[in-house]
């Protein structure tokens, strides 16, 4: 249980970074379309 549980938290910050650069790609991408239609 201590060693999942140790391993649980690295999953979830490496998890983490990727939704922050998915949502950062995504923001931009959004941007990038509105800023296109204007």
């Amino acid at each position: 249980m201590s060693k999942q549980e140790k391993k649980q938290p690295q999953l979830s910050l490496k998890e983490k970074r990727k939704l922050k650069q998915e949502k950062a790609a995504e923001q931009s991408v959004v941007k990038a379309r509105k800023s296109s239609r204007k």
